[in-house]
């Protein structure tokens, strides 16, 4: 008795403790380094590209190390050699962190190995819950979500569900739905993890606010531009990163109604943002909006002369740079000046990353303004 007491102590301790703190660290630098691309919807989640994994690989290399050192030394085996799951205590929670680490480091499948395996093996401990949810996280990054399928289903059903996985399931349910392409399933799910206000296992207001702003996102995907600005709006008041404020900003802009709305106040809005040396790397975003809507108005005049601007002030962003050269092609191929929409359309395809939703087509618009 003593000597199991004493492995799940150290278990605890010495392995368990040490691996969860070297996941936080690591999950906080994905984070703090995380770029957001406002041109596309965002996750509902935030993980890290090929590359990026990386740079984390030292923190979740120890959790490993940690988590396999700790079972190696602590779970309990019978006299052949199979681990008893039933003896010791958090065994199945460094299993949990080993398939965590795995997930973070893009080792998608050694992870699901790491989960499948506590859902198996400790099916009579809450903590197979926790397994499950990083299972339907795994199978969705790696486009497997009917695999996912039947696990949220089991979720959901589940009687005796532990509260935090209860938090945790609309937003799981979001980004199932939103990678099977269901926009109005996923909006719903993550209007209901965006309203858990409740004090304990609530929805935190950072996560709040960055399901609000998809939300609006999707929503304006499905051009219900109402209900979206309503959302870019409730996400400015929950007070996000700046980033994140500003963007919200930039897309009420883009959805003003010129027929039904008087543009002066936003204009000038935007204009005040342009001045301001906290958005000097937006510049280009903040006269892109401008030009938008002047072309909107039919002032041609005045949207070509913040498309070129947005090109001048163009930084750190090329998407949005290669978008001004776009627009400024669009408008010289309505104009019939041709050989100039050549020059701007060369100009887009060139910044363009190729990966781009619309490359495609503007490669075909530009093929024949060759001979030009």
């Amino acid at each position: 008795m003593l000597s199991r007491g004493f492995h799940n102590l150290t278990a605890r301790y010495n392995g368990y403790y040490y691996s969860t703190e070297s996941i936080k660290d690591g999950v906080f630098k994905i984070e703090n380094n995380n770029r957001e691309n406002y041109d596309k919807t965002l996750p509902v989640y935030v993980y890290p590209t090929h590359e990026k994994a990386k740079t984390t690989f030292p923190e979740f290399d120890k959790a490993i190390k940690k988590s396999t050192t700790c079972i190696q030394r602590h779970a309990i085996k019978d006299s052949k050699d199979n681990t008893i799951p039933t003896s010791g205590k958090w065994i199945d929670n460094n299993w949990i962190n080993i398939g965590i680490s795995r997930f973070y480091k893009r080792e998608f499948f050694s992870g699901i190995e790491a989960f499948e395996y506590v859902v198996s093996a400790y099916n009579h401990s809450k903590d197979k819950y926790d397994a499950m949810v990083w299972l339907i996280k795994s199978y969705n990054e790696v486009g497997s979500v009917s695999s996912a399928a039947p696990i949220i289903s089991l979720l959901k059903n589940e009687k005796k569900l532990p509260a935090h996985i209860k938090k945790e399931l609309p937003a799981l349910e979001a980004d199932y739905y939103f990678r099977k392409g269901l926009l109005t399933e996923a909006s719903s799910k993550l209007m209901e993890a965006a309203n858990n206000r409740k004090l304990i296992n609530g929805t935190p207001r950072k996560k709040r606010a960055r399901y609000s702003f998809i939300i609006a996102q999707m929503l304006e995907e499905q051009k219900d531009y109402k209900r979206a600005r309503r959302f870019y709006e409730y996400t400015i008041r929950l007070k996000p990163n700046y980033e994140m404020v500003f963007y919200s900003k930039i897309k009420l802009a883009r959805l003003l109604d010129v027929k039904r709305m008087d543009s002066e106040k936003t204009k000038k809005g935007l204009l005040k943002m342009g001045r301001e040396f906290k958005n000097a790397d937006y510049y280009d975003v903040i006269f892109y909006t401008l030009g938008e809507i002047e072309e909107k108005e039919k002032n041609i005049d005045k949207a070509v002369f913040y498309y070129k601007k947005s090109v001048q002030t163009s930084t750190v962003n090329p998407s949005q740079k290669a978008l001004s050269y776009l627009k400024l092609g669009e408008i010289n191929f309505e104009m019939t000046n041709y050989p100039i929409a050549q020059a701007y359309y060369d100009s887009t395809l060139t910044t363009l990353p190729n990966d781009h939703p619309n490359y495609k087509n503007i490669v075909a618009r530009q093929k024949p303004l060759i001979t030009w």
